[in-house]
């Protein structure tokens, strides 16, 4: 199945941050006479899990691939509004509660077999079962009947209804308002391949290094901090993609700018650092997006650590030059945050304490805590200050940050240390409970909901955060449609957490995104996105002028 093109391409302007047009194509061009073909190369600097299955996917790496194999009910445009994808459309009825899906019929997974309801219910009931070890189980307790499934009390969840092969009703226990941006929006599994297996065991199965979706592009070959490799699903629902394959590579940081310019990648999100370098290059255009999230050290609760101490959590705060490190290291490409929610979302404020660089200030945030010091460190019911940062090794952006983080806090009278660990090392120990203190990158949904990393019941919630209030807040956001209301709810959220302080964002960035010139097809103004969309969802309407491919 193939599409017919005739595009106008308009890619006049850029987005841009105050820093004015960054690149300007030709105004207008239209292709008539159209052929498919040619590969699309994507650099990233870290490499996936190689978790390829959205029961279990965790990093943004691995989500960069689920995202385009798999598709879900609904995806999300630039403006974090819900959209027809595997559902063409659906009804909602009038309190709210029930939503009426009707599939695509056209639709098919990447081994031919048609994607019907029955794969709809086994996908939501996969992420319900009591089985289940993944960490995406709160987006569909809202469902009715999803606490007795889980609890093993019931045999299927009453709250979806199969009506025919095509249509389903989801029916939840209360209003849930990121519903059509969050839960539907989660890839569809093949009941027919997965059903046979003991759900207890499916993070082991081979399918997760080799899954099969019904989205745009069909899984080929992943190999470990080497590359993935997608290839157009001809029989994709909406017609085959312009493009025959995607391919991400895995580089070090350094090479990118290298590998742009010999024109051996075409899409990369390069460092603040490397800005002044690759703009002036001749083949690439560069757009700058804000970034839907943020980079922070995180802060253990649960611990004996000194980091439990929500005193220490703020002197931290007003301890580290986050300005310095955003204006040397990162060219000013970024943004200070003091908030959990994006900057990018309806729901962001910055009505909160903005925690500047104050060392003296944080000194005597220490001292009113009953902190006092004791050569050179600081010191309470004689236990020092003193707590160990982790980060993920091989950046050198990384790097800096921890080292100036250290540099500044020692500098106050805290004793604090850096240990580098192998990112998924890392990640295990943090999952563990065993780090006190890690810096980590953070991408943010579509909707606002804080619900997985900051409820008390949170999924993701691994630093033990929350208590009566900001959960009384969480749960009635939730079950709030008026946006304004809503935002009021988080808002009140947002300050309550602020004074806490269990992560402190380091940066938010503004990301430079780099394309090569021959790549066509990719939305010029992405806000808040990737240039190919929030999942990857347009590089199915990408494409290469025949005389550009390799």
């Amino acid at each position: 199945m193939k599409k017919i093109l005739v595009l106008t391409l308009a890619l006049a302007m850029v987005f841009t941050v105050g820093f004015g047009v960054m690149a300007q194509e030709d105004p207008e061009e239209v292709i008539t006479d159209y052929t498919y073909g040619g590969t699309i190369h994507l650099a990233e600097t870290q490499s996936p899990e190689g978790m390829f299955n959205p029961l279990y996917s965790e990093t943004t790496y691995d989500s960069d691939i689920v995202d385009i194999v798999f598709e879900g009910l609904t995806y999300v445009d630039k403006k974090f509004q819900a959209q027809p994808a595997l559902a063409q459309k659906w009804d909602v009825s009038e309190d709210y509660k029930t939503y009426t899906f009707f599939l695509d019929n056209r639709a098919e997974f990447h081994d031919g077999e048609p994607v019907t309801t029955e794969d709809v219910k086994f996908t939501y009931e996969m992420f319900l079962h009591p089985d289940y070890s993944g960490v995406r189980a709160s987006n569909f307790t809202p469902i009715l009947g999803a606490e007795e499934f889980q609890a093993g009390e019931a045999d299927e969840v009453r709250g979806i209804k199969i009506i025919d092969d095509y249509t389903i009703e989801i029916t939840l226990s209360k209003v849930h308002a990121p519903f059509l941006t969050s839960t539907a929006g989660f890839g569809i599994l093949p009941e027919h391949i997965l059903s046979e297996y003991d759900p207890a065991n499916m993070k082991k199965i081979a399918f997760n290094q080799d899954p099969v979706g019904s989205g745009p592009f069909e899984f080929i070959e992943y190999k470990t901090d080497e590359f993935t490799r997608l290839k157009a699903f001809e029989n994709y629902r909406e017609g085959r993609p312009y493009l025959d394959n995607v391919v991400w590579r895995y580089v070090d940081e350094p090479a990118l700018v290298i590998m742009l310019e010999k024109g051996e990648i075409d899409y990369a999100q390069i460092m603040a650092s490397q800005f002044n370098r690759v703009k002036e290059l001749d083949n690439v255009t560069v757009h700058k997006q804000i970034r839907n999230g943020f980079g922070y050290l995180a802060f253990n609760l649960m611990g004996e650590s000194p980091v439990a101490d929500q005193a220490v959590r703020q002197a931290v705060a007003y301890g580290v030059n986050r300005k310095g490190f955003q204006e040397m290291v990162m060219d000013g490409l970024a943004v200070n945050v003091n908030s959990p929610i994006s900057q990018a979302s309806w729901a962001y404020t910055d009505d909160l304490n903005q925690y500047p660089y104050q060392p003296e200030k944080a000194k005597e945030v220490l001292k009113e805590a009953g902190w006092e010091m004791k050569d050179g460190v600081w010191h309470k019911n004689g236990q020092p200050l003193e707590f160990t940062i982790n980060a993920s090794s091989g950046s050198e952006f990384i790097n800096q940050l921890v080292a100036l983080a250290q540099d500044n806090l020692n500098s106050i009278g805290m004793d604090v240390e850096i240990r580098k660990l192998e990112f998924n090392t890392m990640t295990e120990r943090m999952d563990a409970g065993e780090l006190d203190c890690w810096f980590m990158g953070w991408t943010f949904g579509a909707d606002p909901d804080p619900y997985n990393v900051w409820h008390t019941e949170g999924d993701w919630n691994r630093v033990g955060y929350g208590n009566e209030e900001t959960d009384r807040l969480i749960e009635e956001a939730r079950t709030t449609l008026d946006q304004y209301d809503r935002r009021q709810l988080y808002v009140e959220f947002q300050k309550e957490w602020n004074k806490s302080m269990p992560y402190l964002p380091m940066y938010a960035n503004i990301y430079p995104q780099t394309l090569n010139k021959r790549v066509r097809g990719f939305d010029p103004n992405p806000v808040a996105m990737k240039p190919f969309g929030q999942g990857w969802e347009l590089l199915k309407e990408a494409w290469i002028p025949k005389d550009m491919r390799k």
